[in-house]
């Protein structure tokens, strides 16, 4: 790397703490940065630091919320309310993003934080399982979505969810339909691709 100075190699070095920003990424946004107006540069960081400061994560279902009410959560009551509550688990935050690039699921959904995996020290208390038994107590005849990659990791977990969850009686599970690509990552699966695997979900047995 060029001899920055000090200021200017922070920020170079900060840009390349970013998901998918290499160094010569970094580097070109940095420059680029410090070539704007002061004014913009400020709108620019209290927009981040803005958005960082009122977007949170739900302790109950892990979605992202930005109030005291968390949507999704008041989705699972508004679904059971109507005769048919359902839960769409998934890994991450960004998964639940995904999905609702559209609308045919109408339902809430639950972040699991993880998948089980033993080799990388990932074991079934590391996940937020227990959240999930809480949130399904009370309703009827509740069907579980399981909206995981196509991995071993994911099997193992949707297994292990299924024969902890077997005895709580009346629950339905399924899975989006196997038109998701193996390895594949929802945050980069098609709309389509997701729309077909979701209404084509089967029975987990």
């Amino acid at each position: 790397m060029i001899n920055y100075p000090e200021p200017l190699r922070v920020l170079i070095q900060t840009l390349g703490q970013l998901p998918g920003i290499g160094p010569r990424s970094a580097e070109r946004i940095a420059l680029s940065l410090i070539s704007w107006p002061r004014q913009r540069v400020e709108e620019f960081c209290s927009g981040i630091s803005d958005a960082t400061a009122a977007i949170g994560f739900c302790g109950t279902c892990g979605c992202i919320r930005v109030d005291d009410e968390c949507r999704n959560c008041a989705a699972l009551t508004e679904s059971a309310s109507s005769g048919a509550p359902l839960l769409c688990v998934v890994e991450k935050p960004t998964d639940v993003l995904s999905l609702q690039r559209f609308e045919s699921l109408s339902g809430s959904f639950h972040v699991l934080g993880g998948k089980i995996s033993p080799s990388s020290g990932i074991e079934p208390e590391d996940i937020a399982i227990e959240s999930l038994r809480s949130r399904l107590e009370g309703l009827h005849n509740p069907e579980i979505v399981f909206a995981l990659s196509s991995d071993v990791e994911s099997e193992a977990t949707i297994h292990f969810i299924k024969s902890t969850l077997s005895n709580t009686g009346g629950i339905r599970f399924t899975r989006m339909a196997r038109g998701l690509p193996a390895g594949s990552s929802l945050e980069y699966t098609d709309e389509v691709t997701l729309i077909h695997a979701m209404e084509n979900r089967v029975r987990v047995d």
